[in-house]
């Protein structure tokens, strides 16, 4: 029995229950104390499982966003360090706030982890993923939840054909690190208010799906041939984004890549 089967036959049965127990009373007060008990306390818990309208919970309260992290050739714990300490201010409006945990722990994508969170944020190079953590992120992203992918994520998972379905594409091969053009689609949320920019960092070629939409692009290594830096989707109920962006510390201390990822954040939350 899931936990979301369980709160959808109490969330059928409570109101029965309850006019039942109280046309009773004498007979059932204590079923009736445990009625009100259900009321009080499970029926709301229930509520967080309800993965159909993840925007009015985000709505009362703070959004939930885990950041797993890991691997090789990067910086992961101080670049991460460097993101949250940006994402916990909120949005760009300063409208929304956000509750940022940071984790290694890839048992964290397993489907009743992720429950009690509104958005994942993947930035993890080389690492590998079992059937049930690929499922269970796959599944959270669609019952509504949010996908920000970065950097060397691409390169990551490769043997997991549900993550690649799941994020949009991945690497093909990388390119050298160095100042990057990058050219911006302005016709979507994420973009709309960034400018073209320049930044330093190792941005690669990339194999992607046709449902994807290209947000950023670079020039590659020949003028006729162009990398996507930057790209959404949506997959069932929720969003996915990626970047190939993110290199170093030199990336999340750029305010061009700050509020990309800030955009795409409050984007993939359906803010």
């Amino acid at each position: 029995m899931t936990k979301r089967w369980f709160c959808g036959v109490l969330a059928v049965t409570y109101p029965n229950l309850r006019g039942h127990l109280g046309d009773n009373m004498r007979k059932g007060q204590r079923l009736l104390l445990f009625s009100i008990a259900l009321g009080m306390f499970v029926l709301p818990a229930c509520s967080r499982f309800d993965s159909g309208d993840r925007s009015g919970r985000r709505s009362a309260e703070p959004a939930r966003i885990l950041l797993l992290a890991g691997g090789r050739a990067h910086d992961f714990r101080t670049n991460s360090e460097l993101l949250i300490e940006h994402l916990r201010q909120g949005d760009v409006e300063g409208s929304a706030e956000w509750q940022v945990q940071y984790t290694e722990d890839r048992d964290r994508l397993l489907a009743e982890s992720l429950e009690e969170y509104d958005l994942v944020i993947v930035y993890v190079q080389l690492l590998r993923l079992t059937p049930g953590q690929a499922e269970g992120l796959a599944e959270f992203v669609e019952a509504g939840g949010g996908l920000v992918g970065m950097h060397s994520t691409g390169l990551s998972f490769g043997q997991n054909e549900r993550f690649r379905e799941l994020l949009g594409g991945f690497v093909d091969r990388l390119m050298p690190y160095g100042t990057v053009q990058v050219n911006v689609n302005q016709d979507h949320p994420v973009t709309s208010a960034i400018e073209e920019f320049q930044i330093s960092d190792e941005i690669f070629l990339t194999q992607y799906q046709d449902s994807v939409e290209i947000l950023m692009t670079a020039e590659a290594e020949s003028p006729d041939e162009e990398a996507a830096v930057a790209w959404v989707k949506d997959y069932g109920d929720g969003r996915v984004f990626y970047t190939t962006l993110g290199h170093d510390k030199g990336a999340f201390e750029d305010p061009h890549f700050l509020r990309l990822v800030t955009n795409a954040v409050q984007w993939a939350l359906g803010d």
